[in-house]
């Protein structure tokens, strides 16, 4: 079962940072980020609680939410358990795909709870970039009038308009939360190691990379822009592509 570090909130919020082993990708494609927001969906069916926030990453993810009646372990542990059941069905693999523990902190502080959303919708996107540019995160579910997994209700009711609750989405003064990674560059070796995983899952070879369709390469690309501490000058010269190639993936 996953077991967390954590203080309690009297609030019942808690921010979770869920990463796999060995940085194992958990994305490959769009289906596995639907698949996985359906068991966020079916979860909740079970063991109700409350999503105020997330974001899928390559080899991490970022949720916040609110316990309910089952402890948070429990919900988090459905969630994982069934999500990897069915990936490991899909790439025909075994074993262990999430770290067997996860991250979590206590939101103490009320006002802290839609800080910590922002934080989680900026968290993906390139400074400079807009957060609706990111696919995979719940900034589009507080943006659409379509219900789903995200429970916006809470955070909506903060903002006195959904202008406002833009505006202070976007604003880069920031508090710390959680994080994984430390912020350090990445070396050219262990983002050839990476890249060559996700080459693999795409029946392809680094140094055939141009044999690539330009809509296969933008796909390919745009999961490689995801390995934290990559940067798109590197990813441009370790893979032998032109930087504007990786520039526009994921666009």
């Amino acid at each position: 079962m996953p077991r967390a570090v954590r203080m309690t909130s009297e609030y019942g919020v808690y921010h979770i940072v869920l990463r796999s082993v060995n940085k194992q990708t958990i994305f490959f494609d769009d289906e596995d980020g639907y698949i996985f927001l359906d068991k966020l969906k079916t979860t909740k069916e079970k063991l109700p609680y409350e999503l105020y926030a997330f974001c899928l990453m390559r080899d991490h993810m970022h949720l916040l939410v609110k316990e309910i009646d089952a402890p948070l372990s429990k919900v988090v542990q459905n969630i994982l358990s069934t999500y990897v059941f069915w990936y490991n069905r899909k790439y025909e693999r075994q074993g262990h795909l999430f770290q067997s523990r996860f991250k979590s902190e206590a939101i103490v502080d009320v006002q802290d709870i839609s800080y910590c959303a922002r934080y989680i919708h900026q968290h993906p996107v390139r400074p400079g970039a807009k957060l609706d540019e990111y696919k995979w995160s719940s900034y589009h579910s507080y943006l659409s009038d379509i219900k789903d997994v995200v429970d916006v209700s809470y955070i909506f009711n903060i903002f006195q308009s959904k202008t406002a609750f833009i505006d202070f989405m976007n604003l880069r003064e920031q508090k710390t939360f959680i994080e994984f990674y430390a912020k350090v560059p990445l070396s050219d070796s262990k983002l050839r190691e990476l890249a060559t995983e996700i080459c693999t899952h795409y029946n392809v070879e680094i140094q055939t990379l141009h044999t690539l369709s330009n809509e296969n390469l933008k796909e390919l690309l745009a999961t490689v822009k995801t390995i934290p501490g990559s940067s798109l000058r590197q990813i441009a010269k370790v893979l032998g592509v032109p930087i504007w190639s990786v520039r526009v993936a994921g666009k």
